[in-house]
Order: structure tokens, then C-alpha cells, then sequence
């Protein structure tokens, strides 16, 4: 096989009914496309049927390509996400989680993306968190400049399962030494493949159905320490200029941090997890004070007191946050 257009990685560990659920639906689909298409499935040691799940579809699709790793011991996310990085060879790199099970014709429409455009990304504007894979929807595409992409996605590219991009590999090293830990660490390698002279293509329509899992991690530091310091690289290593850097994290206070604070006051925790009042503003005023998004609406919110709080949250924010169902 010559080199492949993609390598789709799969890291795994002790889920091998979603797993099994992935490869079941993703497999097919790359057969079709067999010639362009490398599947990497790495086990991070997994002690339950989850090495027997791909051993069968390895048998099951003897005429795909597929790199099947098995770690001897559990290396944690960051560990197998690595290895998975390490054993592509393809042009573009797309890392997709056990949970993200992609819809059904995806993988025609990103070849057809890649081989007919050879865009600097590709970015899967819509999905669903949902147990099952819905029924085939027509996608459709839009050509963008990435400077102007990036700004118009935004925080979505954070989802590391809907960017397809550039498997560019020389500062590997370094980006793993310097992001290791960083929740956001397949951000940072995106960010590093960007190239402002190349465009990037947006898929409409659903692709992705994210089987909810449990968060693993603290979202408010996440978002205002570990992205910080992906768009800051960016901005140095003159990725990306400073003013969609601004837009970028502006977005991410009023579309995300803002909706996660007020969830946060509300309920004293987030994703189950606890934290005092001072914690999370030490950690949202360390990471976002010199973005005008955080002046004009999250530092209204902390610094208020709590009927206060309560009345902006009624007059400004209530209605949107139900319509997007924050609560459900």
C-alpha cells in the first residue's frame, strides 16, 4: 500500500461494546475507500474483551489496512493518544474517541474533501450526543480561508474528533514534552499543522453521534489555563494572528465558560465536580481577565452578588441557556 491519504486512529481502553459499536459501523465504510485509508486501533491495556472485539473485525476486513497496537500497560490518555500519533503515516491525521461513533456515508464525503479540495483542515461542523447512529443525511461542504475558519468554528475544534487535519509531525517531540498533561494536547497538535496560505472545508449535517461518557476533567481550567496556552503557542509560533486569537477566546467565554459558570452558581459543581467559588474565579480571572468578553459578561457574574447574580441570569441569560438545554 502506498501512503495513505488518512490514517483513523482509535484509542481504546476497556470498552469493547463501544468500541465494537465503532469498528461495526466505521469499517465498512473504509472499506470502500481501502486504498486511501490506514485504521490504527490501539488497546491501552485493557483487561476485558476489548482485544478479542478487534481481533474478530482485523479477521472480519482482512482487506483494509489496519495498525492494531496493544499496550502492555495502561499509559493513560495521553500515552495512547501519542502511540497512535507515532504509528500514522497518512497525509491527514484524524484521531476519533471509542465513543464517537460518525454517521453513516461519513467517510465518502471526506475522501471525496481530501482528494478533491486537499484542504489544510477539515472541521465536522455537526453532531449529536446520542446512544444510536441516526439515519444517512445529505452533507454538504464550504471552502473557507483558515484563518477565517478558525475564527468562525472556534471552540468546537477543541473536539479533537472533528478535525480532520495535516498529519505534520516535525515539533511532535516537542509539543508532547511541552503540552504533556494539557487536556487539550490534540488541539495543540492541530493548531501546529495550521497553514494561513491553505483553506479549510466545513462538513454540514450530522457525523458524529458522541455516546456520553463520563468528564474526567476540570472544565474551568481546561478551558482557561490548558486552551490558553494552545492559542498563546499559536500567537508566538505566528500560527495564528493575535486578533483571531481574541475572537477565538472571546467566543469561548460567552458560548461555553459563561454557560459552565452560571451551571457552577446555580449548583455548586459541574460535571460532578466540586469546587469553591474561589477556586473557579482564580482560575477564569488568571486565564481570560485581558479578553473583553470576560469584562463585559463573566466578571459581571462573578463579582455580583447572589440575588444580583440571580436577576442576570434571568434577564440575560435564563431563556438562551434553556433553549440549549443546559439543564436537560
Amino acid at each position: 500500500m502506498n501512503e495513505p491519504i488518512l490514517s483513523l486512529a482509535i484509542p481504546t481502553w476497556n470498552r469493547a461494546e463501544i468500541v465494537e459499536k465503532a469498528l461495526e459501523i466505521v469499517l465498512p465504510q473504509v472499506e470502500k475507500n481501502k486504498d486511501h485509508i490506514e485504521v490504527i486501533l490501539s488497546d491501552n491495556g485493557s483487561t476485558d474483551n476489548t482485544d478479542a472485539v478487534i481481533k474478530k473485525y482485523i479477521k472480519d476486513f482482512p482487506d483494509i489496512n489496519i495498525v492494531h497496537n496493544r499496550q502492555s500497560e495502561n499509559t493513560g490518555f495521553y500515552g495512547n493518544f501519542k502511540k497512535c500519533r507515532e504509528l500514522s503515516k497518512g497525509k491527514y491525521f484524524w484521531l476519533l474517541s471509542d465513543n464517537d461513533h460518525i454517521a453513516y456515508g461519513l467517510i465518502d464525503c471526506i475522501m471525496e474533501v481530501l482528494l478533491g479540495h486537499k484542504p489544510n483542515f477539515v472541521f465536522l461542523k455537526d453532531w449529536k450526543h446520542a446512544h444510536k447512529v441516526g439515519p444517512q443525511r445529505p452533507f454538504s461542504t464550504e471552502v473557507y480561508d483558515v484563518d477565517r475558519g478558525i475564527e468562525a468554528f472556534n471552540f468546537k475544534t477543541t473536539l479533537i474528533s472533528a478535525v480532520i487535519f495535516t498529519n505534520k509531525k516535525t515539533k511532535d517531540d516537542e509539543l508532547f514534552k511541552t503540552f504533556k498533561g494539557n487536556t487539550f494536547m490534540g488541539f495543540a497538535l492541530f493548531v501546529e499543522s495550521l497553514d494561513i496560505s491553505k483553506k479549510a472545508v466545513e462538513i454540514s449535517g450530522t457525523s458524529l453521534f458522541i455516546k456520553d461518557t463520563k468528564v474526567s476533567f476540570n472544565a474551568f481550567k481546561s478551558f482557561a489555563v490548558d486552551l490558553i496556552a494552545c492559542i498563546d503557542y499559536a500567537v508566538k509560533n505566528n500560527i495564528l494572528p493575535q486578533q483571531t486569537a481574541n475572537i477565538f477566546i472571546d467566543e469561548v467565554i460567552k458560548g461555553l465558560t459563561t454557560k459552565h459558570y452560571i451551571l457552577f452558581r446555580l449548583t455548586g459543581q459541574l460535571h460532578g465536580f466540586k469546587y469553591t467559588k474561589k477556586e473557579v474565579d482564580d482560575l477564569l480571572n488568571g486565564g481570560f481577565s485581558d479578553y473583553k468578553a470576560y469584562t463585559e459578561v463573566l466578571n459581571p457574574l462573578q463579582t455580583a452578588s447572589k440575588p444580583k447574580f440571580l436577576l442576570l441570569v434571568l434577564q440575560k441569560h435564563l431563556f438562551r441557556l434553556a433553549k440549549q438545554r443546559l439543564f436537560r
